[in-house]
């Protein structure tokens, strides 16, 4: 059941106190003027400013405040329930609770302050303001992660973690130390990743990607056939726009058939669904081909190789250090020896506790929870 009280077109002041039973919702209706609506401390308030300056405030158990027209001060500090705020045209003022909190400003040069919880904030003006007031319960206390979406060129604050461009602008996003996410619009963005372990997403357009300090991810989502070089300082043809990648360590793709090279540090290459080349180039590091008959190259540097589901081809050749392989499966996937060894019986092959070793040269490849008796010239190829 609704309890719905509406005001006039004058100014009011309304009040919703001493209502039972708490489980109703309370419905209040500003209509015209400049009003002072108050939910009820222990319902579910739905307030409605209407035209006017208007002040609403909300109660502990969750509201819906809406100032339309004017500029509105909307403050919801004490719910403990999830709030949601519509600032509508003019220079709104929303202050949230610490239970998660949806503030989308409208039109207008807005603020917006979260509390403690996972907060949503919709930007659309180069002159709103976020303010994240996150204060830990206790030491160690993780603040859940917040969004910003944003319609415009904008700087992740403190305390923010996520941010989303929006339309199909040319607009740019921009990170803080935090571990950040930064997804673009279908425009041409630049993305900076800043301090901190960041996730960067282009999307479609010509992007520029950069990380800065800290271990950074690029990561494509959809079928599109991705082609990436990390040792490549120019733009080039990733498959989503002729993007530039810079200060970036890891790859996350999508669906499709990939080709991806790393560069000179430690890589974590990970591909979707699709049949994927995957080429860690020097440095340690991790090869996960996922779904599809890929090939895997660590090169240089001692790396992990994954092939995942598919029959895969993990390649090595001479110079190519101590590398290891998770998933080796006998009868299905290969090991392609491109230069070092140039037959079978050129192979050194033995058991170590549960894994094989094979040894050629200065290399060695570790096959995880395999037996050495069982691996044949049938699972080796020569070039």
């Amino acid at each position: 059941m609704t309890i719905i009280r509406n005001g006039t077109a004058g100014n009011d002041r309304i009040r919703m106190e001493n209502l039972f039973p708490f489980s109703e919702t309370i419905r209040v209706n500003g209509l015209a003027g400049h009003d002072e609506l108050v939910g009820a401390f222990l319902h579910y308030n739905e307030l409605f400013g209407g035209t006017g300056n208007d002040t609403l405030m909300g109660g502990a158990n969750g509201n819906l405040l809406d100032g339309g027209a004017g500029n509105d001060v909307m403050d919801a500090w004490q719910s403990d329930s999830f709030s949601t705020f519509r600032g509508g045209t003019g220079n709104d003022y929303m202050r949230g609770g610490n239970s998660g909190n949806l503030f989308d400003g409208g039109t207008g040069n807005d603020t917006m302050i979260g509390g403690n919880g996972a907060d949503i904030y919709v930007v659309d003006s180069l002159l709103d303001r976020i303010q994240e007031t996150y204060v830990p319960y206790f030491d160690n206390d993780p603040n859940p992660a917040d969004q910003v979406n944003s319609s415009v060129s904008w700087k992740l604050g403190a305390n923010l973690e996520n941010l989303t461009l929006l339309g199909t602008g040319a607009i740019n996003g921009t990170g803080n130390g935090l571990a950040n996410l930064i997804i673009g619009n279908s425009g041409n963005n630049t993305l900076s990743g800043g301090a901190g372990a960041d996730t960067l997403e282009g999307g479609l357009g010509n992007d520029v990607l950069d990380g800065g300090a800290g271990i950074d991810t690029v990561r494509f989502s959809g079928a599109n056939a991705v082609r990436i070089n990390l040792g490549n300082a120019n733009p080039q043809a990733t498959g989503f726009g002729n993007d530039n990648i810079r200060n970036i360590e890891n790859v996350l793709t999508g669906a499709g058939n990939d080709n991806i090279v790393g560069n000179a540090v430690a890589n974590a290459i990970t591909a979707g669904a699709g049949n994927d080349v995957l080429w860690g180039m020097a440095g340690n590091d991790r090869l996960f081909g996922q779904a599809g008959n890929d090939r895997l190259r660590g090169g240089l540097g001692n790396d992990t190789l994954h092939g995942g589901a598919g029959a895969d081809r993990f390649i090595f050749a001479a110079g190519d250090g101590a590398d290891r392989i998770n998933d080796f499966t006998d009868g299905q996937d290969r090991i392609v020896i491109e230069s070092g060894a140039e037959r079978f019986t050129d192979l050194r092959i033995a058991d170590l506790g549960a894994d094989a070793r094979i040894s050629f040269g200065n290399v060695t490849i570790t096959l995880a929870n395999s037996d050495h008796a069982l691996l044949t010239a049938e699972d080796f190829l020569f070039t």
